[in-house]
């Protein structure tokens, strides 16, 4: 469970303020790269079992940030997990999102979409990543082919054409 959480909160750090530990919503009173809001920080702040409690400035600080982002996920969802019955990067950001009913609330049901589907794609970007790296060391016709066939398909998705190639 611990490690799909510090998965999920870069995936969440991009989506909430694209990695910003500047980041301001004025309207909302959401700070840091994380958009904290007051009534966020108030829940992390009753439902800490130990350790000192944060302050609305804390926010600013990403390590903070994401001490408070994993004690609220921890509680929502492995402390609390009521009707939950597995966590997914999807439930992780519905919550963030929505609070603890978030999972369940329509209005979170795109946030929790693009949560996936950056994960996905960061994924994919990791794996092209590892394998051009091992295929540009070697200068074989083969390697350079699957190469090309790699960058065609990352193109393609990029794009939302669909056009993939099925590789070995």
């Amino acid at each position: 469970m611990d490690r799909l959480i510090e998965i999920a909160l870069p995936i969440i750090a991009l989506l909430e303020s694209g990695g910003d530990p500047n980041a301001l919503n004025e309207r909302e009173d959401a700070v840091g790269i994380l958009q904290i809001r007051p009534i966020c920080l108030r829940d992390v702040n009753e439902n800490l079992r130990e350790g000192p409690k944060f302050s609305l400035y804390d926010r600013r600080d990403p390590e903070l940030s994401a001490k408070m982002f994993r004690a609220y996920i921890d509680w929502y969802l492995v402390v609390v997990p009521s009707e939950r019955p597995e966590a997914t990067i999807e439930k992780i950001a519905r919550i963030w999102n929505g609070g603890p009913s978030g999972p369940s609330k329509q209005s979170t049901a795109s946030y929790g979409m693009k949560a996936v589907k950056l994960f996905k794609e960061l994924q994919n970007a990791s794996k092209l990543n590892k394998i051009s790296q091992s295929l540009t060391s070697c200068k074989c016709t083969h390697c350079a082919h699957r190469l090309f066939e790699l960058l065609a398909d990352d193109a393609a998705h990029r794009l939302g054409t669909g056009d993939h190639h099925e590789g070995p």
